[in-house]
């Protein structure tokens, strides 16, 4: 779209309107000087007398006009009057043989000369004020005037019907001129107002938008009417004004984004810090915890020594069984190891476990060489197998078995399983468990080894483990995902 500048639209609509008010100035000159000059025939058939008046009289305008604007054009009209004055006065004096018109001759030609004598100070840049020759020449001309009225009259009558018609076409030519301003003033009425509405538009549109957008309705189904203006101002305006729009609109979207990143920095912290609260409460308790173990240490040791005095080998391995499991909790407890210690760990438990139940268990312990050196917190596997041995197989009387394998997941995942042949979980009973994994963490809440262990991995791997559920009639199994973390 070509898009026009307003000073170029405003510099051609005054172009058009000085040509219209020119050609109506010519048209005026061109009625006046048809007038004048029936006025002039008539007066120069009529009389002399009425022609040496007027032309005196326009003589001293033309003195006046020259003496307020020393023109080039002031000066040519100024002598062309008085020559004209020059040759009335002449013919005049030829015409009527009469002493008094020869007398006014006279006076004519020193008016004329104190013209002359005027004009060459003025155009000669003389010293002195030239306002003492224009106050003779002034003089000069009421004493002609005084003169020439003392003259003998002129018929008075003939010239009065003359002039009746010249005043009658005076009259239609005033009703022609104001019906000729009427259609120039409407024809500038039409122009300005095409221009100031092609002006006003936009830019009220504009304002329009502005307060719309001020009140906070982003609508941006006027911009495109916006930049529909023919003006070049108008559309840099308004192109400037939909760039500071959207640059404002992003401000407020970024600030927006800002405050809802800060809102959930905030969340994430208070979240980070009621974690350090239930992690500190946990320790606080493992710690408390520990008094019983260090007890049970100590007269396992005891019972380990009168286990050989009193010869009972079963006890003997039962207890010392214990109190190396009962050790190595002490020395884990808080820590993380390798996965490899905490199989070990694993392994120590399940032998207690075998002297308690005999035969009526197996214990199937799996991990591959590449998952060893993982690094797990400390005594995770065991209360899941504890979960296992109490929920799932313990009413055995026989064939009870629990499988414990980690293996590598997709790369950089390490898939940790626990499988039982008990009885099952009902449906139900899997998404009660699943819904209460979810609550928070509480350190010495019944029933939550699971749930220690799983808020325990997802505190130490920032939140990127997964867990799930799986159970039938004759099997359960746990399969957590933990990152790859060998530090």
């Amino acid at each position: 779209m070509k898009r026009e500048s307003i000073r170029k639209k405003m510099f051609r609509l005054i172009c058009i309107l000085l040509g219209i008010l020119l050609l109506f100035q010519i048209t005026l000159l061109l009625c006046f000087n048809f007038l004048f000059k029936n006025v002039k025939n008539t007066v120069d058939k009529q009389s002399l007398y009425t022609s040496y008046d007027s032309a005196a009289v326009l003589l001293q305008d033309s003195v006046t006009d020259y003496f307020d604007n020393p023109t080039s054009e002031a000066l040519a009209f100024l002598n062309e009057n008085k020559k004209i004055v020059c040759d009335l006065s002449e013919n005049i004096c030829d015409f009527f043989q009469n002493a008094q018109f020869e007398d006014h001759a006279i006076i004519t030609r020193a008016y004329t000369d104190k013209i002359q004598e005027l004009t060459d100070h003025i155009s000669q840049n003389a010293g002195g004020s030239p306002f003492l020759l224009y106050k003779e020449c002034s003089h000069l001309y009421d004493l002609m005037m005084r003169q020439h009225s003392t003259t003998l009259p002129f018929e008075m009558s003939l010239l009065s019907d003359k002039l009746s018609g010249v005043f009658a076409c005076w009259n239609i030519f005033n009703i022609f001129i104001l019906v000729l301003l009427c259609i120039v003033f409407l024809i500038i009425f039409v122009c300005t107002s095409n221009s100031i509405r092609k002006i006003a538009e936009p830019l009220s549109l504009l304002s329009t938008h502005a307060k719309e957008f001020e009140r906070g309705n982003y609508d941006d189904s006027t911009t495109d009417s916006l930049l529909k203006t023919g003006y070049s101002e108008i559309y840099i305006l308004t192109s400037a004004f939909i760039h500071m729009e959207n640059t404002i609109k992003e401000q407020i979207t970024a600030l927006k984004d800002k405050i809802e990143l800060s809102q959930k920095v905030h969340s994430l912290e208070l979240e980070n810090m009621s974690v350090q609260i239930s992690l500190a409460q946990t320790e606080n308790s493992l710690m408390q915890s520990l008094i019983n173990p260090h007890f049970l240490f100590n007269c396992l040791n005891l019972l380990t020594s009168f286990a050989i005095i009193e010869k009972a080998p079963r006890v003997h391995e039962y207890s010392l069984q214990i109190a190396q499991y009962l050790r190595e909790t002490l020395n884990y407890n808080g820590k993380q190891i390798t996965l490899e210690k905490e199989f070990s760990f694993l392994e120590h438990y399940a032998a207690i476990q075998k002297l308690r139940f005999g035969e009526r268990i197996s214990f199937c312990f799996e991990c591959d060489n590449d998952c060893k050196n993982a690094i797990v917190p400390a005594i995770i596997l065991q209360p899941l197998v504890e979960n296992s041995l109490i929920h799932g197989i313990g009413s055995y009387l026989h064939d009870g078995k629990i499988c414990v394998k980690a293996q590598r997941h997709d790369g950089e995942n390490i898939l940790i399983t626990v499988w039982d042949n008990g009885d099952g979980i009902p449906p139900e009973k899997v998404r009660e468990i699943t819904e209460n994994l979810r609550t928070p963490f509480q350190a010495g809440q019944k029933g939550t080894g699971l749930r220690s262990v799983l808020y325990r991995l997802d505190y130490y791997f920032k939140k990127q483990i997964f867990f799930h559920m799986e159970s039938k009639q004759t099997a359960t199994q746990i399969s957590v995902i933990i990152p790859y973390r060998t530090e």
